[in-house]
This record gives structure tokens, C-alpha cells and sequence, in this order.
């Protein structure tokens, strides 16, 4: 604008950085999030299938050994069985709760950013 003071014309364009940073940021906030929606759903999908596949090798793998086996061994063959797969079972939830600690923080790109902008405008050494 003509007649605007040198001091406006300057505010106005930090505002107008600082608001396209802020949509930048936004933009990838947003894009973080898609990822890991995307990363959810494809883990949950793969889940059920791995244990749709395991329930039923299992299953029919315990079928074929009570058939094959004696009939006066058959208790001692199922609770050996049975054994065995609860402590599969225990060392794989085991293994989920160690996987679950050691993920990475929700959106750590985008707040990794906005420190690096907030020191950058503190005129603070990165």
C-alpha cells in the first residue's frame, strides 16, 4: 500500500511468514498422522491374517497329532500341547509389550520442527 509505513509493510510480512510456516507445519503434522493411520491399519490387517493362518495350522496340527497318537497317550500328548502353545502365547505378548515401549513418539517430525523454528526466531544457536 502506498502510504503504509515501512514498520506495517515489515509486521505484515512476518505475519504473513509466520502464518506460512504454521500451514507448513500443519501440512506435515498432517501427513505424519496419515502415515501412521496407514501403518495402523496395515499392522491389524496382517495381524488377523497371521492369526486366522496360525489358529487353524494349530488347530488342525493338534487334529492330526490326537488322531496319530494312542488312544491311552492322548490326555498326556494334549496337555503337552496345551503347554507349549500358552507359553508361545506368553513370549508373544511378551515381545508386543517390549515392541509397544520402544515406538518412536507420536508426530516427532513435526515437533521436532517447531523447536527448530521456535530457536530460529529466539535467535537461538540450533
Amino acid at each position: 500500500m502506498p502510504g503504509e509505513s515501512t514498520l506495517g509493510a515489515a509486521a505484515r510480512r512476518v505475519l504473513a511468514h509466520l502464518l506460512a510456516m504454521g500451514r507448513t507445519r500443519l501440512q506435515l503434522a498432517a501427513v505424519e498422522l496419515e502415515l501412521e493411520r496407514r501403518r495402523w491399519v496395515r499392522m491389524w490387517l496382517q495381524a488377523i491374517l497371521v492369526l486366522f493362518a496360525a489358529f487353524m495350522a494349530v488347530a488342525l496340527g493338534i487334529a492330526w497329532v490326537l488322531w496319530r497318537v494312542d488312544p491311552h497317550l492322548r490326555a498326556t500328548v494334549a496337555g503337552s500341547l496345551a503347554l507349549f502353545f500358552g507359553l508361545l502365547s506368553a513370549v508373544g505378548v511378551w515381545c508386543l509389550l517390549r515392541e509397544s515401549a520402544s515406538r518412536r513418539p507420536w508426530l516427532e517430525s513435526t515437533l521436532s520442527t517447531l523447536s527448530k523454528d521456535e530457536d530460529a526466531l529466539a535467535d537461538r544457536p540450533t
